[in-house]
């Protein structure tokens, strides 16, 4: 019988990130009604598009996986190639993962996607806060497999990966383009809703 190998603490790190993500991605989803400015429009969503509703995943992976290598990479002896190869697998899975469960659930059940909810007691704004929660688990724990079993990719190559996808995101708040996944359907626009900055 193969016996599981010990996890690290690195490896507990990647596991306790998933409710802690989940956690702080949904109050990531009210920073910008809170803090309507520039800055915070860059990190936070700006609206309920699909597209905006994805920087509750991006920012705070990003934080994550970044401020736990920073911190404890010499006590945890963290193998840069695979933690940094982990992270931006951990962060794509995430990103992908919240628009194909979110558009494949409202399709496969008929949920128009102007409407939060269905009549029958909110069952869709309960399953859209638990794609936060999948997205996140599928995430950390490739990121976990990746970390365990993977020497992992040049490290230059996954920063540079990882900072395309930030400047992405950051390049789309201001510059939408005019296809679903950047409307906001509940309040029909694209977009930053006002430009009162």
């Amino acid at each position: 019988m193969k016996i599981i190998k010990k996890l690290s603490k690195p490896e507990i790190q990647i596991l306790l990130g998933i409710p802690v993500l989940f956690l702080i991605g949904g109050i990531w989803h009210f920073i910008y009604d809170v803090i309507p400015i520039l800055p915070i429009a860059i990190i936070a969503p700006i609206n309920d598009s699909v597209w905006e509703h994805m920087k509750m995943g991006l920012w705070p992976v990003i934080s994550w996986w970044l401020i736990y290598y920073s911190v404890r990479k010499k006590q945890d002896n963290i193998n840069k190639k695979a933690w940094f190869t982990a992270a931006l697998s951990a962060l794509v899975v995430t990103l992908l993962t919240l628009p194909l469960i979110f558009y494949f659930y409202r399709s496969a059940f008929g949920i128009p996607m102007g409407t939060p909810e269905i009549p029958a007691g909110g069952f869709s704004l309960i399953f859209d806060i638990f794609i936060l929660l999948l997205a996140n688990t599928f995430g950390q724990l490739l990121g976990l497999h990746l970390y365990r079993r993977y020497k992992g990719i040049n490290t230059s190559i996954a920063i540079a990966l990882t900072a395309f996808i930030v400047l992405s995101f950051v390049f789309f708040t201001f510059y939408q383009p005019q296809i679903p996944l950047f409307f906001d359907f509940l309040n029909d626009h694209f977009g930053l809703p006002d430009y009162n900055f």
